[in-house]
């Protein structure tokens, strides 16, 4: 009997009829399927396993967030990958900077060198190309 894998179904098993162990790649589906977190408690400087990721911030400490150039995102930071951070009210600004020479674009506003995320604002950095981060939100300046 084949086996399907229903990425929405929290009850999914990880053994199927047949024997075969899903395990690390069901979990990796699901997360990706249902959008993954982190909380930050330091700095993150983005990495390949930060697309697709939603970062949520809720301590008082301000932080950064180090933006990789072409160099280090790709070819392992999809072009046209992104992650979101979710900069929950009370806590301090998330500073979005650059880690290389590249193009950071707050959208709206053009280029910049660096961009401020306020307490209970959002944003999505996106991965547009080689050498170009574009970010959106709210309670970016």
């Amino acid at each position: 009997m084949p086996y399907s894998l229903d990425v929405f179904d929290s009850a999914q098993p990880l053994d199927t009829d047949e024997g075969l162990v899903l395990g690390g790649e069901t979990r990796a589906i699901k997360a990706r399927a249902f959008g993954a977190k982190s909380v930050i408690t330091g700095n993150i400087t983005v990495d390949k396993d930060s697309n697709g990721l939603t970062y949520k911030h809720t301590e008082a400490t301000a932080r950064n967030v180090s933006l990789p150039s072409a160099a280090i995102a790709s070819p392992t930071f999809r072009e046209g990958g992104s992650f979101k951070i979710l900069n929950l009210a009370g806590a301090g600004t998330i500073s979005i900077i650059k880690n290389g020479t590249f193009t950071l674009e707050r959208v709206g506003a053009g280029a910049v060198t660096s961009i401020t995320l306020a307490a209970g604002g959002w944003a999505e950095c996106i991965y547009v190309d080689t050498d170009h981060w574009a970010v959106i939100g709210s309670g970016l300046s």
